[in-house]
């Protein structure tokens, strides 16, 4: 059987990247029965593209990319003419739509939706932004066979938000297949490139509003002893986001943080990876979340946790984790000094076996469920 995943710009969303080069790994490793191409909505630059052929084994197909003209010509029901084309030459069986809508085309579509963020923080999009959203998620509950949720969390609200989906709804968490297992020898390189000791938080989040970075800077500003240091990995991305950076930028520097705040902007994803590994702890502070990757990759390394108290968080992370207040500032900054002061227990052995489980039940729900579409 042969599935496209039908992804947008990887520049724009590097979780939604990273999501679908990971499923293309579950699956060709756990079910080498399904071929998995990804067919992307964008340019595609060559470390991607790099990404793509290793997780899938097959070289991207670069399509015409999104705009706010495609997307009403997609929900008035009008798939892409390349994308068509496309499909029919790959001979593809089935098509995974990854947080967009792709128009009526002649495959079955397994539709994925990763959360309802703009229910919750409305705030946070323009008014065109959210109404495009809101138009796509509501065309896709209505008119979708098979829908994906990530977590429970997350089915909560859909019941919330949108009336009964009438087709096969499907809650399926993701665990993370490392692309690559970082080694102490990596670690050891990453740390002496950006001049870390061995006792940092690392904070890997994109810089998008909810991300919550603010939060960590207003924690360490409120530590008396400035004991901890945090540590950044993310990509700006979209121009807002840049404008963002650069406000925290100076937050750190007119709060004398720059020993405690450290920016290392977007860093390759082997680095990252080996940063993550490298911590005492990784921070989440997010605002929302529907089933948080960096979470994942830290449970695979065995990395301790520092999570806001999102019930998403507590869904994916249960009693593994040191919870805080999402807009508590002071929380925050006791549960970053008990690291500090008292480092958790790192058990990798523990994690890479409770990561193999969560990755075969992963993989064999999602291929139940492809299967079940192309029929």
């Amino acid at each position: 059987m042969k599935l496209a995943i039908v992804t947008g710009d990887p520049r724009q969303w590097a979780g939604g990247l990273n999501y679908v080069l990971n499923m293309s790994r579950v699956l060709r490793r756990f079910h080498p029965d399904l071929s998995v191409q990804i067919f992307v909505l964008g340019d595609i630059p060559p470390t991607v593209a790099k990404r793509i052929r290793m997780s899938t084994g097959h070289e991207p197909v670069e399509l015409p990319a999104r705009s706010a003209v495609t997307d009403m010509i997609r929900l008035a029901g009008r798939p892409s003419p390349a994308l068509t084309t496309a499909l029919r030459a790959h001979s593809i069986d089935v098509v995974f739509e990854a947080s967009g809508y792709v128009g009526n085309i002649e495959q079955p579509v397994v539709s994925w939706l990763p959360d309802f963020q703009h229910r919750h923080l409305p705030q946070l999009f323009s008014r065109t932004a959210w109404l495009a959203r809101e138009m796509r998620f509501r065309k896709v509950i209505a008119g979708r066979r098979f829908l994906i949720l990530s977590s429970d969390d997350a089915r909560k609200d859909m019941e919330k938000f949108y009336p009964p989906f009438r087709g096969s709804l499907h809650v399926i968490p993701f665990a993370i297949d490392l692309e690559m297992r970082p080694t102490e020898e990596d670690v050891s390189r990453v740390r002496a490139q950006w001049g870390l000791t061995d006792d940092y938080v690392f904070l890997p989040n994109q810089f998008w509003a909810h991300k919550n970075h603010r939060l960590v800077i207003e924690a360490l500003d409120s530590m008396v002893q400035k004991e901890v240091k945090v540590v950044s990995t993310g990509s700006s991305g979209a121009p807002e986001n840049t404008r963002r950076v650069e406000e925290l930028q100076t937050m750190v520097r007119d709060r004398g943080l720059e020993a405690n705040f450290q920016f290392l902007g977007n860093v390759p994803y082997a680095e990252i990876l080996a940063l993550n590994r490298g911590a005492t702890a990784l921070i989440n502070p997010s605002m929302f979340e529907g089933w948080s990757t960096t979470v994942e990759e830290s449970k695979a390394l065995g990395t301790p946790l520092l999570l806001s108290d999102l019930g998403v968080h507590f869904e994916q992370a249960g009693d593994n984790a040191h919870y805080f207040g999402r807009a508590d500032a002071k929380d925050c900054a006791a549960k970053l000094a008990g690291a500090a002061r008292n480092p958790p227990v790192r058990n990798a052995d523990a994690a890479a076996k409770q990561n193999a489980i969560a990755l075969q039940a992963y993989a064999d729900r999602l291929h139940v469920l492809l299967r079940s579409a192309s029929h």
